[in-house]
C-alpha cells in the first residue's frame, strides 16, 4: 500500500515538474515576445515622430515660399484706376476691366505724356468724386510707348503726382518690329521709371523672358494682355 502511494505520488511529482516547466517555457516566451514587440512598437513610433518632424518641415518652408509669394490683398474701399495709352484699351477689351466694380480704365489710343497732364488725370479725379463709395484710390499707370523721347518729362509730372496720389508705376511692354521702336530704347525709358520712390511693375522682363504675341509689331494679342493683366493684379492684390 505505501508502495503504492509512493509511486502515485511520484507519478504526480512528475506531472507536476511537467506542467512547471511547460508554464516556464509559455512565460519566457510571452517575455521575449512582449520585449520584442515593445522595441518594435518603439522603433516604429521614432520613425514616425522622424516622419511626423520632415513633414512639419516640409509644410513650413511650404508655408513660408507661400507667404513669400503671397500678395497682401488690396483693401476693399480702394478704387483702381488704370490710366495708358492704346495697350492699355487693348488689355481692357481682352479681360473687360470695367465690368469689375472698382477698377476703371481711362485710355485712349496713340497717347502719351501731354494727354496725362491736359486730360488723364483731370478723368481720373472725376471718377474719384463720383465713385465715393471707396475712400481710397490707387493710379496705375502705363505710358510711353507713343513718346519715349518724352521721359524726362514724365519723370517731373510723375515726382510731383506720387506726392498727391498712391501711384502704381507699369514698365513700357516690349515691342516687336515697329517703325522708330526698339526694346533698346523702351528699356532705357524703363530704368529711368525704376529709380523713382513709388510702387513699380515690371512686365516687361516677364514677356520677354516667357514670351509675348504682338501682330502688328506694337500692340499684343488677348493672351499676352490677359497676362498683363493678371500680372498687374497679382501684384496689386485684386482677387476678383
Amino acid at each position: 500500500m505505501n508502495k503504492k502511494r509512493t509511486l502515485k505520488e511520484r507519478i504526480l511529482l512528475m506531472l507536476l515538474l511537467a506542467s512547471l516547466s511547460v508554464l516556464a517555457v509559455l512565460l519566457i516566451g510571452y517575455v521575449f515576445v512582449k520585449g520584442l514587440s515593445g522595441t518594435e512598437t518603439q522603433v516604429a513610433s521614432i520613425k514616425e515622430e522622424g516622419d511626423s518632424s520632415d513633414s512639419d518641415l516640409e509644410e513650413e518652408e511650404t508655408v513660408t515660399e507661400e507667404e513669400g509669394e503671397t500678395t497682401e490683398l488690396l483693401d476693399a474701399n480702394t478704387g483702381v484706376i488704370y490710366i495708358g495709352d492704346s495697350r492699355f484699351v487693348g488689355m481692357n477689351e481682352a479681360c473687360r476691366i470695367s465690368d469689375f466694380n472698382r477698377e476703371f480704365v481711362v485710355a485712349q489710343v496713340g497717347q502719351g505724356f501731354y494727354w496725362l497732364e491736359n486730360d488723364a488725370i483731370t478723368a481720373a479725379e472725376y471718377i474719384e468724386s463720383t465713385n465715393t463709395s471707396f475712400s481710397h484710390w490707387k493710379y496705375v499707370i502705363c505710358l510711353g510707348i507713343n513718346d519715349l523721347v518724352n521721359i524726362e518729362e514724365y519723370m517731373t509730372r510723375y515726382s510731383t503726382l506720387i506726392k498727391e496720389k498712391d501711384v502704381t508705376l507699369v514698365s513700357v511692354g516690349p515691342v516687336g518690329t515697329y517703325p522708330d521702336l526698339s526694346n533698346e530704347k523702351v528699356e532705357a525709358f524703363n530704368e529711368r521709371l525704376k529709380t523713382l520712390d513709388t510702387d513699380y511693375i515690371d512686365y516687361y522682363t516677364i514677356l520677354v523672358t516667357e514670351g509675348y504675341k504682338t501682330p502688328d509689331g506694337l500692340h499684343y494679342d488677348d493672351d499676352t494682355y490677359r497676362k498683363i493683366y493678371d500680372i498687374i493684379t497679382g501684384h496689386l492684390g485684386i482677387v476678383h
